[in-house]
């Protein structure tokens, strides 16, 4: 079983990948730095929700996108 942060980063490269983009262009776009993205895709970092909504924008995707399903619930407020 992953944890969060390897689910939360699995999530980012696919998302990355998806759209063609590299670690620094995702990097530039959301404000960090390239080392920070390469962290966060190999698990070894979580970041905080603004980071990650950072992230998700430079994406173009959901915040929600970005969590695992168990994370994610319909009852969330």
């Amino acid at each position: 079983m992953d944890t969060l942060a390897q689910a939360v980063g699995n999530s980012i490269a696919g998302h990355r990948r998806l759209l063609d983009l590299t670690q620094q262009e995702v990097a530039d776009r959301a404000g960090v730095s390239q080392k920070y993205i390469s962290a966060l895709e190999r698990g070894e970092r979580i970041p905080n929700l603004d980071t990650l909504d950072q992230i998700a924008g430079a994406l173009g995707v959901p915040i929600r996108d970005l969590l695992p399903e168990a994370v994610v619930t319909e009852d969330a407020a």
